[in-house]
């Protein structure tokens, strides 16, 4: 039997469905997936540029459809700080938390700007942990030690942020 003959035989069809619905079916939720989350990208990308009113216009907008999304509401409350509005980002965080360094981060100035610094020491130290060389995360902390009474942690912490760049006169 030559390949000519197996192009149309039967085991060959089957073959190709077998192999063609899972290809087509994981396109198709790809294709789903990547749809659903432009909104969410937006969202970031206006966070990122620090234009927190059009975040939270275009956050808002997703949760009229989809009120229970976390990821959703932890872009919210990112908005909230970045607009100032650390009580009503605090409430959303200890709702949903957040398992993102961005959000965790968010959460931990909001705690600190609350002056809850007992409540933002682990989150803080939590994200330091991941971002070590972020200057401001480490200032953060280091203010925040020192307002819940950690002196040795807060000297250390100050020491290592002298230690960044461009940082020995903060």
């Amino acid at each position: 039997m030559c390949s000519s003959d197996l192009r149309g035989s039967p085991i060959r069809r089957l073959l190709s469905v077998v192999v063609g619905i899972p290809v087509v079916t994981a396109g198709l939720l790809l294709g789903w997936l990547w749809w659903a989350e432009r909104p969410l990208k937006a969202v970031e990308r206006s966070l990122t540029q620090g234009d927190f009113r059009v975040a939270l216009e275009r956050v808002d907008s997703y949760l009229k459809g989809d009120p229970a999304s976390s990821r959703a509401l932890d872009l919210k409350a990112q908005a909230l700080v970045g607009l100032g509005r650390f009580a009503d980002a605090v409430a959303i965080y200890e709702r949903i938390g957040s398992d993102t360094v961005t959000g965790q981060r968010a959460w931990g100035e909001a705690l600190l700007r609350t002056q809850r610094w007992t409540d933002a020491l682990p989150l803080l130290r939590q994200v330091h942990q991941k971002e070590p060389q972020n200057a401001n995360v480490t200032h953060e902390l280091a203010a925040c030690a020192m307002q819940a009474g950690e002196f040795e942690e807060a000297v250390r912490l100050a020491d290592e942020l002298a230690k960044l760049p461009g940082q020995r006169e903060r």
